[in-house]
Parts: structure tokens; sequence; C-alpha cells
């Protein structure tokens, strides 16, 4: 019995001597998370003009994925557990990353009414900054904080294609390079750039018609997509719930693994292939 009481307390101090020498591993190995998380977190925030501290929301992604972590361990067992906590520790830079998404589509929207704007604007006698300004006055967000941000670019002395570059960088679309293109040629051999721009009005907004028409008319597809993908998941949770004494191999055993992630690897195949097929560059 004494043999036996002796090793556990070996063992423990091994283990705790362990964990001592690993601390500083794992504490640089946390600081490069931190950094990273942050540094993606800072970028998102700033692409969407969202004024949060990143600490606070990466503290708060952290307290999330604990309790997500907590809860699905009590109710489905480790693997699920870590899967789940897994996803909550990405889910700050996937709605960041969609926010991104939608206002850019939403500022490619906006972006004809804007340019009209911008072409009465230049008609009526007014130069291209002022023109800008009516729209930071009239035109509603995103277009508008965008173009607040060119001019104040401009105001601290940066040429206005170099400021309407940086927008395009912030908004990455071919509308906006469209834009910049013209008016930076424009500007530098000449031509009616109140012409120029409600001409590229109208090209973009029939671009968007004809965009609208592919999207309507993939819209099926795209749900065949997530029927592909959502399906096997649908058909092994109602496997499980009627036999689960034969769907417990996929859990308990080795093979049971292999098959599970063989089948999850030609899902996600099918999944984006649909989604290669439907995606039709205009």
């Amino acid at each position: 019995m004494m043999h036996i009481v002796i090793i556990m307390v070996l063992g423990m101090i091994a283990v705790c001597l362990f964990i001592f020498s690993m601390r500083d591993t794992v504490k640089r190995g946390y600081d490069e998370y931190e950094d990273r998380a942050l540094d993606q977190i800072k970028q998102g925030l700033s692409d969407n003009l969202l004024f949060v501290d990143p600490k606070k929301l990466f503290f708060a992604t952290l307290l999330f994925s604990l309790l997500i972590g907590i809860l699905f361990f009590a109710a489905y067992g480790l693997v699920v557990a870590g899967i789940a906590v897994f996803i909550s520790a990405f889910l700050p830079q996937f709605v960041l990353t969609h926010l991104k998404k939608k206002r850019d589509e939403k500022f490619v929207y906006q972006l004809p009414d804007c340019l009209s704007t911008l072409s009465m604007s230049l008609r009526a006698g007014a130069n291209l900054a002022r023109a800008m300004e009516l729209v930071v006055e009239q035109q509603p967000p995103p277009i508008s904080q965008e173009f607040a941000i060119v001019l104040s670019d401009v105001k601290m002395g940066l040429p206005i294609e170099d400021a309407l570059t940086r927008m395009y960088v912030r908004v990455d679309s071919i509308e906006v390079e469209l834009f910049t293109s013209a008016v930076a040629i424009s500007r530098s051999v000449g031509g009616i750039l109140a012409y120029t721009m409600e001409t590229l009005a109208d090209t973009i907004r029939e671009r968007l018609q004809i965009e609208g028409k592919i999207r309507a008319l993939t819209s099926m597809g795209k749900a065949q997509g997530w029927v592909v993908g959502g399906m096997p998941l649908f058909v092994v949770y109602a496997m499980y719930k009627a036999e689960p004494d034969a769907m417990a191999a996929l859990t308990n055993e080795f093979w049971g693994y292999v098959v599970c992630a063989v089948l999850a690897v030609m899902g996600l195949l099918a999944f984006f292939m649909i989604r290669k097929i439907i995606d039709i560059d205009v």
C-alpha cells in the first residue's frame, strides 16, 4: 500500500513539474494566438467601421467558447465539445467577414445613385470635391462613410486619385475600380467627367441587374448545395436515434472515425463543387 502511495505522489510531482516546465511554451503560444486574433479582429472592426474595443471582444469570445465547451461536453461528450469550441473560437472573424461582405455589396448597390449625384453636381458647376461633399450629405451609409474618409484624406493633403485608390483597397470590387480608373484618367488626360460618371452609372446599373437575374436563376442550385451538405448529417442523426447500438461504432472505433472523416470530406467537396458551378462571373 505504501508503494502505491509513493508512486501516486511521484506521479503527481512529475505532472506538476511537466506543467511548470511547459508554462513558458504555453504562455508563448497563447500570446501568439492572442496577437494574431487581435490583429484579425482589429482589421475586421476597421473594415466595418465598428468602434468596439478588440480586447473586450476577444475575451468575450474566449468566455463564450468556454461556456459552449462546458455545455456541449455535458450534453454530447468530448469530441463534439472540441468541435464546438473550435467553431466558436473563430466566430468573431466569421461574423466580421460576413458583415464586411454585406457592407461591400450594399456599397456597390448604392454606387449608381452616387455617380448620378456626382454627375448632376459636376454639370451644375461644382468641382469633384464639392460633389463628394454632397454625396456625404445626401447618401446613406456605407457610401457616405467611405466618401467622408476620401474627403478626409484629401484635406490631409493626399491627391484625390490616391484617396480614391485607398477607397478601392477598402472596398475591393470591380465597380469601385472602374470609378477610380475613370476619375484618374479623366483628370490626367481631360474629358467631360460628368458624362463619364453618368455613363458609368448606367453601366453599373445594367451589370447589377444582370447579376440579380443570375442569382435568381441559380438560387435553386444554391439550395441544392445546402441540401447536399446537410442531408448526410440529418441521415446520420436519424439513424443514430433509430439504431444507437449499430451507429455507436462510428464514435467508438478507429475505423468509425475514418469513415466519418471520409464522409465529411466528400460532402464538403460536393458542396463546394456545386457552389463553383453556379458561381457565374459577369
